[in-house]
Parts: C-alpha cells; structure tokens; sequence
C-alpha cells in the first residue's frame, strides 16, 4: 500500500516507511498474507488517496482526516 503525501499525489521516489508517502515493503509479503501499515495523519484535514503500487487502477481508497 502506498499512502499519497501531503499534496494528495504520488511519487514512487518518496515511497518509504515513515515518509511524505508511506508505504508497506512489497519484498515482505507473499500473496494471501496481510499486513499493517501505521501512518500519522497530518494535522490539517484532507482527503488522501492511498493505492496498491502493482495494481495501482483495481485496489485504490481514500482516508479522510478530519
């Protein structure tokens, strides 16, 4: 999973565990394992889009700060 960053866009060269843009380490899981990925919402509200890398137009969503 890929969390966009703080401009609601995505930049693959920012994708790193505790970044602008979090994201999980694809290399850790195999297929049909699950995993968490803890990210600290921005203080400010928004929307922000997250995405998978590998299928990036079938698993999309979006987290609503308030």
């Amino acid at each position: 999973m890929h969390i966009a960053g703080t401009d609601n866009t995505f930049d693959a060269t920012l994708c790193e565990v505790g970044g602008d843009e979090p994201c999980s380490d694809p290399a850790a899981l195999s297929p049909g394992d699950s995993a968490v990925l803890t990210w600290t919402a921005p203080e400010e509200p928004g929307t922000f889009d997250f995405r998978c890398d590998f299928h990036p137009t079938e698993m999309t969503g979006t987290v609503i700060v308030e």
